[in-house]
């Protein structure tokens, strides 16, 4: 997984452009649950995905204002060799961001 930003203790001093990506995994198809709490200020915004391809294929995907505490459905088709999942500050300036969780689960 790549981060961009100050780490400070456990909160993360997010720039204005994708905070973390990756790991790129392969995942077989199914049904799984995204798992996905972020705290940040309430007037803070980011985009939280899961995708293939190099972000060519979006499989789960939620925009965000503040903190979010969400189970979110992954459907795969098919196997996926690539699935990254990816967190990207719109807000247009630097953010602290502390990520509680983020796990996958099969359904």
């Amino acid at each position: 997984m790549v981060i961009q930003g100050e780490l400070r203790g456990n909160i993360l001093l997010a720039p204005p452009e994708w905070v973390f990506w990756g790991p790129k995994t392969s995942i077989p198809k199914g049904v799984y649950k995204i798992r996905c709490e972020i705290t940040m200020a309430s007037n803070d915004v980011a985009i939280f995905d899961v995708c293939s391809g190099a972000g060519s294929t979006i499989h789960a995907k939620i925009e965000f204002f503040g903190d979010l505490k969400v189970e979110l459905p992954l459907v795969l088709s098919a196997d996926a060799s690539d699935v990254e999942m990816r967190l990207f500050n719109s807000t247009g300036r630097n953010i602290e961001i502390r990520i509680q969780e983020i796990s996958v689960s099969s359904s």
